[in-house]
């Protein structure tokens, strides 16, 4: 079991459970996407086009994960 890594604290939060890729990366998707929208609500006016920048290149990380 994993507590530390690197002599850091960690733990994992079990998101979906799958038996392909594709499930895996779509709970992901979700996942973060869901967090990307709680941020924007969170910042309001200050949300900025790098911001969005950001999300959407974290986003496709994900997308292409299948490939």
């Amino acid at each position: 079991m994993v507590t530390n890594i690197a002599n850091f604290p960690v733990m994992f939060n079990l998101l979906d459970l799958s038996g392909s890729i594709r499930a895996c990366k779509n709970a992901a998707l979700k996942c973060e996407e869901s967090k990307f929208e709680q941020y924007k609500l969170m910042v309001g006016d200050r949300f900025s086009t790098a911001d969005s920048d950001g999300m959407n290149s974290c986003l496709n990380k994900i997308k292409v994960l299948e490939h």
